[in-house]
């Protein structure tokens, strides 16, 4: 796999490691060994998934969304999968989870 390109457009990347965490983040860049094979990425404004189900999280009243602060880099060997989307893809996803919190609440009086 090649992330040259990842390296200039700086898209937003999901990326799920081995151990079962999930991130998000735009691709910021790569770091390589000296026999050019990838050995880290950079991500910034990334967010880190609950591993609870969505639903369990909003009815605890937490969101299933997590924002990180600074720089995220995560070892290439960690990674089990890593996948472009588009920028406002988590926006859409904090909306639906919003309503779905909402719903979930009690009427307040």
């Amino acid at each position: 796999m090649t992330v040259f390109p990842w390296n200039v457009l700086r898209p937003y990347v999901f990326v799920k490691t081995k151990d079962g965490s999930l991130f998000h983040g735009r691709f910021e860049t790569y770091e390589s060994t000296r026999e050019g094979e990838i050995d880290r990425i950079v991500l910034r404004q990334a967010s880190r998934f609950s591993r609870q189900p969505i639903r369990e999280s909003l009815a605890k009243g937490e969101h299933p969304l997590r924002q990180l602060s600074g720089a995220l880099v995560l070892k290439w060997s960690e990674i089990a999968d890593i996948n472009t989307t588009v920028p406002g893809e988590i926006q859409r996803l904090w909306t639906r989870w919003e309503k779905m919190r909402a719903k979930d609440q009690p009427p307040s009086i």
